[in-house]
């Protein structure tokens, strides 16, 4: 599962998606519903929608795997010009980040 799913499951609370993970049951899966509700932000629902582009989710993942967190990552995210490619767009994250 990836950030994306992962995101999309918490803001639609769809546990069923998290107990395919393993070693994570029912239980398991409604308390980090409960746990992480409204905890993504306003922001984060929009950057994981489906109108997300693959170009975006590849730069917020990659930005994420360089050790940023969600809010951090998403704010450079929505900086950054809607058709920018990846390799760019994670150039002007990192540069927006760094300030």
């Amino acid at each position: 599962m990836g950030v994306t799913d992962l995101a999309q499951a918490i803001s639609l609370q769809e546990a069923g998606r998290l107990v395919k993970v393993p070693g994570i049951g029912k239980k398991t899966a409604e308390r980090l519903l409960l746990e992480l509700k409204g905890k993504l932000g306003a922001d984060m629902g929009a950057t994981h929608g489906g109108a997300t582009s693959d170009a975006q989710t590849d730069i917020l993942q990659a930005l994420l795997a360089l050790g940023y967190n969600d809010k951090e990552a998403a704010a450079a995210l929505k900086a950054l010009p809607a058709d920018v490619g990846v390799s760019d767009g994670i150039k002007l994250a990192l540069k927006a980040l760094a300030k």
